[in-house]
């Protein structure tokens, strides 16, 4: 999470995306306690018959997984847990490593280049 002064300047930042982070969110907290705690979701996804939201970070692991988050139709956590990544091939329990900087790189941007 990069933090910005009023001007735009960076004056921080921090890696958020990991398990001591995770562990603060609880149920019972709202939306507005989760995103400066974690920042925005990778993917979103609506569990109609449910009524759920669920936010999912991806983040550097050796598992094929990522953090997930339920709000209720109040926009209240009603679950958090770790799923399974969709990028991991079928039955795949571990991501190869580097796979997950690589696999996240911006496709409408060219790889940067050496100098």
């Amino acid at each position: 999470m990069i933090d910005l002064d009023a001007a735009g300047r960076v004056t921080g930042w921090a890696q958020v995306l990991d398990d001591a982070h995770f562990a603060q969110i609880a149920p019972g907290q709202s939306r507005d306690d989760v995103l400066p705690r974690l920042g925005h979701p990778f993917d979103t996804r609506y569990i109609g018959w449910q009524k759920l939201v669920v936010w999912a970070y991806r983040y550097d692991t050796p598992m094929c997984q990522w953090f997930q988050v339920s709000f209720d139709t109040h926009w209240s956590v009603a679950d958090v847990s770790y799923g399974p990544d969709p990028r991991c091939e079928a039955g795949t329990t571990m991501r190869p490593p580097g796979s997950l900087r690589a696999s996240t790189r911006d496709a409408t941007r060219p790889a940067p280049t050496s100098r």
